[in-house]
């Protein structure tokens, strides 16, 4: 179970790659750079960021530490 911080912290990453995607058709990034904040449930955060970004409709994934956001093709 996360905690509301680590949500927060889930919340704010997606915010920022939402931002991203605005003008760019995708975004990716490192999620190590964020561990500091998401503590020792990173895989749990990552997880969640995955999930909200998919269900607002951008194709995410997930290659260890790597994220990858896409526009939806459809």
């Amino acid at each position: 179970m996360l905690t509301n911080e680590q949500q927060r912290q889930a919340t704010a990453i997606c915010d920022e790659i939402c931002e991203q995607l605005e003008t760019h058709d995708q975004y990716a990034c490192t999620l190590n750079d964020r561990r500091e904040a998401a503590a020792d449930s990173c895989d749990e955060v990552c997880a969640l960021v995955v999930r909200m970004l998919q269900a607002v409709g951008y194709e995410a994934s997930r290659a260890g530490a790597k994220l990858l956001v896409q526009k939806s093709r459809a």
